[in-house]
């Protein structure tokens, strides 16, 4: 439904903004069911005005990421993710 969608928009857009500004200038890779959603991605283009990719296997891709992470935590230091 289109509540739904622009739901997911607006807190995409919040979660970028607590984003260094570095981290956010790269764009979004999009994964899981939402890379399959064509209107999803066309919203996100519209409303982001950032680069908006599909990653490969989107399906995967957040648990291939994840476990990138486990295996070296040292990635986690680029994206802003350790506590602090």
């Amino acid at each position: 439904p289109p509540y739904a969608l622009e739901s997911v928009v607006d807190m995409t857009a919040g979660l970028l903004r607590r984003l260094p500004a570095a981290s956010r200038s790269r764009g979004l890779v999009v994964t899981g069911g939402g890379a399959r959603q064509e209107q999803l991605l066309s919203r996100l283009r519209a409303a982001l005005r950032l680069p908006i990719d599909v990653a490969p296997q989107p399906q995967h891709a957040t648990i291939r990421g994840l476990m990138r992470l486990c295996l070296q935590p040292a990635l986690a230091d680029g994206l802003g993710l350790r506590a602090r």
